[in-house]
């Protein structure tokens, strides 16, 4: 019986996080690819306006920064872009009624003041609608390295 009740547990379990993965919702994709842009370009002040006020950032080890010191970090990075290749596949999409997870890998190399790098991310952004703008609120990174390219 117990094994029965495990097995229906997960089937259960099972259907309900596939019947919550979702397109990808229309403005998050665009929110994408122009913050992916500004990325490019070295734009900070478009790159830091897709971040809610209330924004986290989870790192690889567990490591919570809040908004004001992850926009210090990522700043120094993307104001030194002189130009990007990044780009990014999404990995999978689960939408929690007024907000929208979003598992990505975004890699891609950058030319930068100090010289060229190589970027990776894989992680989940947590989308959320207020007023009728999507911004994000959390970031968890399970893998980001920033390295220089050899010449």
């Amino acid at each position: 019986m117990n094994k029965r009740l495990n097995l229906a547990f997960a089937a259960s379990l099972s259907l309900a996080v596939f019947a919550s993965a979702v397109t990808l919702p229309a403005p998050i994709k665009a929110n994408y690819g122009l913050l992916i842009a500004a990325i490019n370009k070295g734009d900070f002040m478009t790159f830091q306006s897709y971040f809610a006020p209330t924004f986290v950032n989870v790192d690889a080890t567990g490591k919570v920064v809040k908004r004001a010191e992850f926009l210090e970090e990522a700043g120094a990075i993307v104001k030194s872009i002189k130009k990007g290749n990044l780009k990014e596949k999404v990995l999978g999409v689960k939408s929690h009624g007024r907000t929208v997870s979003v598992d990505f890998d975004l890699a891609g190399a950058l030319a930068t003041a100090t010289g060229p790098l190589e970027l990776h991310e894989v992680g989940t952004d947590v989308w959320a609608e207020s007023k009728g703008k999507w911004l994000l609120v959390k970031t968890v990174d399970k893998v980001f390295t920033v390295t220089p390219i050899k010449k």
